[in-house]
C-alpha cells in the first residue's frame, strides 16, 4: 500500500493566540531597544535664552538625554516649560536621524518693574507675573519701581491683582510705553496713586507729569525726544516735565546753564530756547 504522510495536527486557537502575542511582544521589545539606542536623544539645543542658562531650560522641559526621540511631545514640553515663570515655550523640533537632536525655542520673561507690598519686594515680569519676592526691599534691581498702588494679591508665579483695576491698567500702559520708547532705564519710580494724575520720577531727579492713562505711547515719545535737550540745558535735577497733553512737552524748574524755559511740541522739532526777561 502506498504510504501517505501523516497530516499535521491543527494548532488550537489558544496556542495561536499565545504565539501571536509572544511574537508581537518580541517585536515591541526590539523596537523599544532600537528606540533607546539607535534613536536615543544625544543632543539638546536651546534657542532664545539670555537670562536662564541652557541647562535651566532643558531641566524645565523634562526632556533628557538618552530618551527616545519619539517620546518628545510638543504639548507636554509646552506645559513643562511654561511651568517656569521665567520662560515661555515657543517651539520644539526634532532631528530623527542619528545623531538625534532636540531643539528647544523659548522666550524669556525679563524683570520689568518692582514694587513693595506687605514688607516684601516683588519683582514683576513683562507678563505681569511676580517673578521673585524678597525681604531685601533695597535690592538694586535696575527696573522702575511702582508706588502708590493698592494690591489684593502679589504671589510668586501669579499675576498681580490690583484693588483698583484702573491702577493695573495704568501700570501696564506706562511700562509698555516706557520700554517701547527705550527710556525705562531712566525712570526710578512710577506713581499711580491717582489714576488721573499719573507721574514719574527719573533717576536724575526730574518729575514727569503724565496726566491720565490715555495716549501713553505719544507721551513717552515726547519724553524720549525731549530728554537730550534737557541734558544739554544742564540736567534734570529739580525740574518738572509736563507731557499730559500728549501734544507738547512743557519743561519747568531751575535752569542750570541756559536761563530759559523750554517747550517741545510733537512732532515739530524743538524750538531754540529764548533768554528769560
Amino acid at each position: 500500500m502506498p504510504q501517505y504522510p501523516a497530516k499535521r495536527a491543527k494548532s488550537s486557537p489558544a496556542r495561536r493566540f499565545i504565539w501571536t502575542f509572544l511574537s508581537l511582544a518580541a517585536l515591541a521589545g526590539c523596537l523599544a531597544l532600537l528606540s533607546r539606542t539607535l534613536f536615543a536623544i544625544t543632543r539638546i539645543e536651546v534657542l532664545g535664552n539670555n537670562i536662564c542658562s541652557a541647562q535651566d531650560v532643558i531641566d524645565s522641559s523634562a526632556i533628557m538625554l538618552g530618551d527616545s526621540i519619539f517620546s518628545v511631545s510638543g504639548e507636554r514640553t509646552r506645559l513643562s516649560v511654561n511651568g517656569n515663570r521665567y520662560l515661555e515655550f515657543a517651539g520644539v523640533s526634532c532631528r530623527y536621524l542619528p545623531p538625534c537632536t532636540v531643539t528647544l525655542t523659548v522666550r524669556e520673561h525679563a524683570p520689568y518693574a518692582k514694587l513693595t507690598w506687605m514688607g516684601l519686594l516683588r519683582v514683576i515680569g513683562d507678563h505681569g507675573v511676580v517673578l521673585e519676592k524678597t525681604p531685601q526691599v533695597d535690592l538694586p534691581i535696575p527696573v522702575p519701581e511702582v508706588v502708590g498702588m493698592m494690591i489684593n494679591q502679589a504671589e510668586v508665579g501669579r499675576e498681580v491683582i490690583y484693588t483698583l483695576p484702573e491702577q493695573g491698567n495704568a501700570i501696564g500702559s506706562i511700562l509698555d510705553a516706557l520700554y517701547s520708547a527705550g527710556i525705562a532705564g531712566q525712570v526710578a519710580q512710577i506713581h499711580v496713586a491717582t489714576p488721573n494724575s499719573l507721574h514719574l520720577m527719573t533717576h536724575g531727579g526730574m518729575q514727569i507729569m503724565l496726566g491720565n492713562n490715555e495716549r501713553m505711547r505719544e507721551k513717552m515719545a515726547l519724553v524720549r525726544d525731549t530728554l537730550p535737550y534737557i541734558e544739554a540745558m544742564g540736567g534734570m535735577s529739580g525740574r518738572l516735565l509736563d507731557v499730559s497733553t500728549a501734544v507738547a512737552a512743557d519743561l519747568r524748574g531751575p535752569i542750570l546753564t541756559t536761563p530759559a524755559p523750554y517747550a517741545y511740541a510733537n512732532p515739530s522739532p524743538a524750538p531754540t530756547a529764548e533768554p528769560e526777561e
